[in-house]
């Protein structure tokens, strides 16, 4: 197995998109593979597939108030033709009448 700075590019471009809310650039770097993952923070979210995980960034960004992504740190690895990374990150919501 060996470090992969492809995989960690890839999610610190994936994270770019998300902090600005750019649907096309962020699924534009999610496989479309039926076999893609995607784990979130929560037990129940655990999407399989682009289109499911597509439609929940959607809904997420609609209910979601704006917020700041900090990204603590981020791993690849691949072997062959697997690879794998995954990321420590935050969130900070900014709520409506919130003192910054």
């Amino acid at each position: 197995m060996e470090r992969a700075p492809e995989l960690v590019q890839l999610m610190e471009r994936i994270f770019r998109s998300w902090a600005a809310r750019d649907h096309g650039s962020m699924m534009d770097a999610v496989s479309s593979h039926p076999g893609v993952l995607v784990i979130g923070t929560d037990p129940e979210e655990w999407w399989v597939g682009a289109r499911d995980f597509s439609a929940v960034v959607r809904a997420q960004w609609q209910e979601t108030p704006p917020f700041g992504l900090e990204v603590e740190e981020i791993v690849g690895w691949k072997e062959g033709t697997v690879g794998w990374v995954g990321a420590k990150f935050w969130m900070a919501f900014v709520f409506p009448g919130q003192i910054a």
